[in-house]
């Protein structure tokens, strides 16, 4: 008789979207974030590329340019807006450093800004 070897936590997981469980599509992969005791996701590519938003608070860069009117800019003006608030946060540990805020509480920023979404989605736009 064998023994099954204990479950072990980790600290990531993948989410699935089974509106047909034949073929589950996979949402993104979602990660323990230990100072903020909470998780970050990061989207799958081809879960992007589908432009479907989990939450408002969670937006895809296309979802938030395709509101350009409700700001009275075009779409190219909305993308410039876009890109220049993305260089802005970009910087915002060599910021924060310079202004003397401490290594815990970057650490804590860190956490929140920097999570794999948010950077990757940041990246992107400043590469636009």
């Amino acid at each position: 008789m064998t023994i099954a070897t204990p479950y072990q936590p980790v600290d990531a997981m993948s989410l699935w979207w089974l509106g047909d469980p034949e073929t589950p599509t996979l949402i993104g992969h979602l990660q323990f974030v230990a100072t903020m005791r909470g998780v970050s996701l990061r989207y799958d590519a081809n879960w992007l590329r589908q432009g479907f938003a989990l939450s408002e608070d969670l937006p895809l860069l296309d979802n938030a340019i395709s509101e350009h009117s409700l700001f009275g800019l075009t779409r190219a003006e909305a993308a410039k807006e876009i890109a220049l608030v993305a260089r802005c946060v970009d910087g915002w540990e060599a910021h924060f450093t310079a202004a003397g805020v401490s290594s815990s509480d970057l650490s804590q920023l860190r956490a929140q800004l920097d999570r794999p979404f948010l950077r990757d989605q940041r990246l992107q736009v400043v590469e636009w």
